[in-house]
């Protein structure tokens, strides 16, 4: 429930509701603040549906997109990641 109600307000900006496509109670997800490097954007991006990082970490938003794209490398919502930060 608390999930659900945090990814509804870091969205709210598209009008998001309900439970987001893919994310539930059993899904993976990192809570990570500390310095990416491309071995630990492939790694969230692989293993993870849900990844939380610190937005003053050194992420950029090519590294966020890459996560984004999951592990098919392909944007789109089949294994999309979200990313809250």
């Amino acid at each position: 429930m608390a999930l659900g109600l945090a990814l509804q307000a870091t969205m709210g900006a598209g009008l998001v509701r309900g439970p987001v496509a893919g994310i539930n109670t059993r899904s993976p997800y990192l809570i990570y603040y500390g310095s990416w490097d491309s071995t630990k954007i492939n790694f969230a991006r692989n293993n993870y549906r849900l990844v939380i990082l610190h937005p003053q970490s050194n992420i950029t938003a090519a590294n966020i997109a890459t996560i984004k794209r999951g592990p098919d490398n392909i944007p789109g919502p089949a294994y999309y990641v979200s990313v809250l930060a």
